[in-house]
């Protein structure tokens, strides 16, 4: 659990931090939830990185990198497809991405899981 909280702690001081405690979190990786924690941290050290160089509003963030998080992202919803922060997250990147068809798809999942 210590491993966990300091992850969580990280994530809004030093992002990069954050991912490689969670990176080396030995009980739980395949879960959905420490894929949710992989993923935000990794976009919070990428948005930290691009707003060191250029002006926020005009980030623009790596495809690849953000194609790399959904992926992962995606088969941790297979493994717990009722983890709806998992589900929404995917539906925010899909968006990043233009990939309506599976943002729709996400956002009909999340509304589901929603009115259980």
């Amino acid at each position: 659990m210590s491993v966990q909280l300091a992850a969580l702690v990280a994530l809004t001081n030093d992002p990069r931090k954050a991912v490689e405690i969670a990176e080396h979190w030995v009980p739980a990786p395949n879960s959905a939830g420490f894929a949710n924690l992989i993923a935000v941290a990794h976009v919070a050290a990428e948005l930290e990185r691009a707003s060191a160089e250029q002006n926020f509003d005009r980030i623009s963030l790596d495809r690849g990198m953000i194609e790399g998080i959904v992926q992962r992202l995606a088969a941790a919803s297979v493994t717990d497809p009722s983890d709806l922060d998992v589900v929404e997250n995917l539906a925010v990147l899909f968006a990043y991405l233009g990939d309506e068809r599976r943002r729709s798809l996400a956002l009909t999942i999340a509304e589901t899981l929603k009115a259980r």
